[in-house]
Order: structure tokens, then C-alpha cells, then sequence
């Protein structure tokens, strides 16, 4: 609906994405003629309204650039993460490897 308010909320870091306000300021008018003309009877066919004064729209939203950096916080952390496991997997064949060469070299009989 389009008169409602809402915030937005990155669920992981708890930063605000987006927000929308909006704000109605009425008058209210009592049906004073009836009052003034009739003197206080009810036969007045004239109601209390309230009539609208201003009415005022605040939205606001994260920037594109801030919205880069908060991408990057929460998905940037998981890739660097899988990178430096990647690599302690390649690693850890090397040292297997070298540990076997090392072994193997060890064990042969040196005439």
C-alpha cells in the first residue's frame, strides 16, 4: 500500500536499507454555522469534517556506493574465506607429498 510506513533491514549486519514516512496534518472544522445561524439546534444537517492541511512524503535509501560496500561486507567475508580454504588445501597435497619424498628418501639404503 502506498500510504504505508516501513524500514528495510539487512537481516546479517542490521543496516538499514530503505525507509518511507508519510506524515497528514488535518484541521478540524466543527459545524459552527449551524451554530451561529440556528442557535444550537440540532437540525443542523452540517458535520464535524476534518479537512487535510499538508500532507508530506519522506523516503530515503541506501546509495548505490554504501550499497556496494554493504554488498561486500556480507558476501565478501564467505569468498575470502573459501579462497584461503582452497589454498590450505593445495597446501596440505604439497606437504603430503613432499612428507612422502622425504619419507621415501629416508628409507632407502644408502651404499
Amino acid at each position: 500500500d502506498r500510504d504505508n510506513t516501513f524500514i528495510w533491514i539487512e537481516p546479517i549486519t542490521g543496516s538499514g536499507i530503505a525507509a518511507k514516512q508519510r506524515i497528514q496534518i488535518n484541521l478540524q472544522m466543527s459545524p459552527w454555522l449551524c451554530d451561529a445561524v440556528e442557535g444550537r439546534n440540532n437540525n443542523c444537517s452540517l458535520a464535524e469534517a476534518f479537512v487535510p492541511l499538508m500532507i508530506a512524503n519522506q523516503y530515503i535509501d541506501i546509495p548505490p556506493n554504501e550499497a556496494d560496500a554493504l554488498k561486500s561486507q556480507i558476501y565478501g567475508i564467505p569468498n575470502t574465506v573459501k579462497l584461503v580454504a582452497w589454498i590450505l588445501f593445495g597446501l596440505s597435497f604439497a606437504l603430503v607429498g613432499w612428507t612422502a619424498f622425504i619419507v621415501k628418501a629416508i628409507r632407502t639404503p644408502h651404499y
